[in-house]
């Protein structure tokens, strides 16, 4: 009883608070009632569930592997229960939850969800709960409610074969379809009908079962013919004629699948739905395979054709979508308005002996075939108008092998950006393409060349790919060109002889390309190994410029100054635009470091460079250069400005993830310790509300939050404190106490003492650990203390036995000239401290209480135990001048004036009126 009275006043102090969930998992609800809390959690009637209680613990099974909003449930659950486990194991999720002893179970199962029912201390106390861990519930035997809704079935038979009206309450949704020898009507949830009529002899047999959440109904025809469903006045109609040769096929609306890629690059099956249909799997009665089964409410959606493929068969239907899948790892799924069929490793469309035929055709002995593309024999554009022509005359499906032909003969002669829009035509076109190695190969150097290396390295690590030798060479480019210096460059390194195949502009635009990564990774060495292979070659007109720029930075990497500033000068009056302005960016970076100019005029030659080239690496360069100088000058504005431009629009850039890191430093230097007091009060707050996005997480964007708003607090702009610290509070994924407590000192600053409270209500329903929840009591009993609500404040303290607790109960007894128990509160928390860590404040303040108290033994005692701890000369003075004044009234005032001098707290000695009630 005493049990159960606990439980039932803890209960009562909740009230009934539904968290609910968010996107993206099945919903869960969770509502506090004064004797227990309801759980609500959103699975669709196809789940189905099974309750198993134990001494202390229960046990929820739902017969799906779909996730539930977990976070909103440990939310939401009171106290006495705490979320233990989710474990999942064959397409089964059991949900563990800890409670309190003989809690009672109820549970219910609606079309909407399931609703479990918890009820601490109800249970029966002749209940036995074995002292083991809970048997192992098979899903067969778990407890299921599927409420069936009672439903009409009207049969009329007529000469040519009958009609079968269903009155639904509630329409479910229908797939109809032959096999076996059978029609099939699937409903997608369990019904009951009530019959008027019965099918005549003459016409077949019926029958009708539950198969898990879904009704199975299937009809043997007596004689042969043909059948529909239709959807009439919010009834599904169902028409069998074995004597004229009808066919409701013109009046359906025939899906389209179609073969596409899923979000991990692998072949899927989509069909887009009408409505959001749910699958369900079935192994059919006669063949033994598994269906994948979408009944649809929309009338005459149907799969109207068979097509057999390697991994599944299109089913013919009437009504929804039927597909049998010919391996186990199939899966389907319902996302966004479109059906998915799709596997771990992509679908397979064709047979697996064409496949392998297709390949071994496609396969040839290099990667890059680059002087055989590009037929030099014959004129550029005449060879693009005949395969163009080629390509046209062929019909669809049939068009691979010349538009191949184009986007080889496009990449090898550098024009990248053709080839990649050929690619996309093709990877359309042929969906059999994307298992080919030499595909992706073809693509993976495309984006590479276009400037994409992530999505390039992405192709040239497709699985059979990723170990080639010359796969391994474009992969070294395209790491190197993602910021991956050391890595890439080793791979350009060991494969350095396939680059000596390649004719131009290949061969300089990959040369030039390595040379600059070589620089930026000071591997000078390497730089000089690939400037080799153009010794002999003349480089193409589009490449010459970059050529110089190169030997200019190599000569500035072996320190020969002079030769490079001549070259870069060359190269930044030359005719090329880009290798210009990256030339003169060296060479103001290099004057900078040599200071032959000032920041200053950096800055503005810099300034005039940014708009003289834009869109690439370069402009990323010149913008990363300003942020540095304008955050060395003192102009943070426009320093974090800078580098936030050059990190939001160059995500790709080999330079974003430092320069990144470095611009959420110096965003964060601003307003830390060392830099804090640099820039006014008001700047900062700015510069904050401009770049708050930077913010780090954790403790050190807190710590800058909290700064920014002593800062308002003392500009007398608590509002704006108040605003700033509740938006940092809303990231916070669990209680944050130093944001709840400035939040709090803000609101107090205000006047606004309701706020305070209110906010410090909100934070305590909270999940925290004890120790926090006992702070936050701590710091309303200080604003109760503060209206001079003293009753309350102790009241709400009377369970807090911390240190910190007992000291503020001893505050205000003092306050309310209860001096015997200010002096024993105050007691019972030095005990919980050495004397050496006891801080002289708690010492002088129990010395105070006890001399009001008249208390005088143990103040001896207090001065023999901890005058000698007592470091400062004035504490200790003021210990003895509290052990000699024993006259409190006729002294009061001379003790006053001397313990002035030691800085005690003055409020108990200048508040001696007795507190108004």
């Amino acid at each position: 009883m005493i049990l159960r009275a606990l439980l039932l006043a803890f209960f009562c102090l909740s009230f009934s608070m539904p968290l609910l969930a968010g996107t993206g998992e099945v919903g869960v609800s969770v509502t506090r009632k004064k004797d227990g809390v309801k759980l609500f959690f959103e699975y669709g009637i196809e789940v189905s569930y099974g309750v198993n209680s134990g001494k202390d613990r229960v046990e929820i099974i739902f017969d799906t592997t779909k996730p539930f909003d977990k976070k909103t449930l440990k939310k939401g659950l009171p106290k006495e229960f705490s979320f233990e486990e989710v474990q999942k194991k064959d397409s089964v999720t059991s949900l563990f939850l800890k409670t309190p002893p003989l809690t009672l179970v109820k549970h219910d199962r609606t079309e909407k969800g399931i609703t479990i029912e918890l009820f601490p201390g109800q249970a029966p106390k002749t209940t036995e709960y074995p002292d083991k861990p809970l048997p192992a519930l098979a899903i067969q035997d778990k407890e299921v409610k599927p409420n069936p809704i009672s439903d009409l079935l009207e049969i009329t038979n007529s000469e040519n074969g009958a009609e079968l009206k269903f009155n639904f309450k509630d329409i479910p949704g229908l797939a109809a379809y032959e096999r076996n020898g059978k029609i099939y009507l699937i409903f997608d949830r369990n019904i009951k009908l009530e019959t008027k009529g019965a099918l005549s002899p003459e016409v077949g047999v019926m029958a009708l079962k539950s198969q898990g959440p879904i009704s199975v109904m299937t009809f043997i025809l007596t004689n042969p013919g043909n059948y529909f469903v239709s959807l009439q006045d919010n009834k599904w109609v169902f028409n069998i004629d074995w004597i004229e040769k009808k066919s409701r096929t013109k009046e359906l609306k025939p899906f389209q699948g179609t073969f596409t890629l899923s979000s991990d690059n692998k072949v899927m099956y989509a069909l887009a739905l009408p409505e959001k249909g749910t699958p369900y799997v079935m192994t059919d009665e006669g063949k033994g395979d598994p269906l994948v089964i979408v009944p649809l409410k929309n009338d005459g959606y149907a799969l109207s054709q068979n097509h057999k493929y390697v991994d599944f068969e299109v089913i013919p239907t009437q009504q929804g979508i039927v597909i049998a899948k010919r391996r186990s790892d199939l899966e389907a799924q319902v996302q966004n308005a479109q059906f998915q069929l799709h596997s771990p490793q992509g679908l397979v469309i064709s047979s697996q002996k064409d496949r392998e035929r297709e390949r071994k055709t496609m396969k040839t002995l290099a990667l890059y075939e680059f002087k055989t593309w590009q037929h030099n024999d014959v004129d550029f554009q005449e060879f693009q108008r005949a395969t163009e022509n080629k390509a046209a005359e062929l019909p669809a499906g049939k068009k691979t092998e010349p538009y191949l032909d184009l986007i080889r003969h496009n990449l090898a002669h550098g024009r990248a950006v053709e080839a990649i829009g050929l690619l996309r035509v093709v990877d359309q076109e042929d969906p059999r393409l994307k298992y080919d190695i030499n595909f992706h190969a073809l693509r993976g150097a495309a984006r590479f060349m276009i400037g994409d290396s992530q999505l390039a390295l992405e192709d040239l690590k497709y699985e059979e790919l990723k170990n080639e030798p010359e796969s391994k060479l474009w992969q070294g480019f395209a790491l190197a060109g993602q910021g991956n210096i050391k890595d890439g460059l080793a791979l350009i390194e060991q494969n350095l002889p396939f680059l000596t195949l390649y004719p131009q502009p290949i061969k300089s635009m990959l040369v030039l390309k390595g040379a600059h990564a070589a620089l930026a990774g000071n591997n000078v060495a390497l730089t000089h190994k690939l400037l080799d292979l153009l010794k002999n070659e003349k480089i193409p007109a589009p490449h010459q410029e970059d050529y110089k720029l190169v030997l200019g930075l190599l000569e500035k990497a072996e320190k020969n100054t002079e030769k490079a500033g001549e070259q870069l000068e060359e190269v930044a009056n030359g005719p090329d635009n880009k290798a210009s302005v990256y030339a003169e960016l060296e060479v103001i970076l290099s004057n900078l470091e040599s200071h032959d100019l000032s920041p200053k005029e950096a800055i503005e030659k810099l300034e005039k460079l940014r708009y003289s080239w834009r869109g690439d690496e370069v402009e990323f360069d010149i913008l990363d250069a300003l942020g540095k100088l304008y955050i060395g000058e003192g102009d943070y504005r426009k320093g974090l400005s800078a580098m936030a431009s050059a990190v939001q629009h160059y995500p790709k850039a080999k330079g974003f993830d430092d320069l990144s890191k470095r611009l959420h430093q110096a965003f964060s230097d601003l307003f830390l310790e060392k830099n804090s007091t640099k820039i006014p009060a008001l700047t900062a707050i700015s510069l904050y509300q401009s770049f708050k996005s930077l913010t780090p997480q954790g403790a050190e964007g807190d710590t800058i939050v909290l700064g920014l708003a002593d800062r308002l607090m003392t500009l007398d702009l608590a509002d704006q404190a108040i605003a700033l610290l509740q938006e940092r509070l809303k990231l916070s994924p669990q209680a944050n106490m130093p944001l709840i407590k400035k939040l709090a000192q803000a609101y107090i600053s205000q006047k606004d003492g309701e706020g305070a409270q209110k906010m410090i209500d909100d934070a305590l329903l909270q999940e925290m650990d004890e120790g926090d929840r006992k702070s936050l009591r701590r710091l309303k009993a200080q604003i109760y203390e503060k209206n001079k609500q003293y009753d309350d404040a102790l009241n709400l303290l009377s369970t807090d036995e911390t240190f910190e607790g007992l000291s503020q109960k001893a505050e205000i007894y003092g306050i309310k000239n209860q001096f015997p128990e200010a002096a024993a509160t105050l007691g019972r928390a030095l005990e919980q401290k050495k004397p050496s860590e006891t801080p002289a404040r708690s010492i002088l303040n129990y010395a105070l209480y006890l001399n009001k108290a008249q208390d005088w033994k143990t103040l001896a005692d207090v001065k023999a135990k901890y005058t000698p701890v007592l470091k400062d000369p004035q504490d200790k003075a003021a210990i003895e001048l509290l052990v000699r004044n024993r006259d409190e009234t006729a002294l009061l005032d001379h003790l006053q004036q001397e313990l002035d001098e030691v800085d005690l707290y003055d409020s108990v000695l200048k508040k001696e009126e007795k507190p108004k009630p």
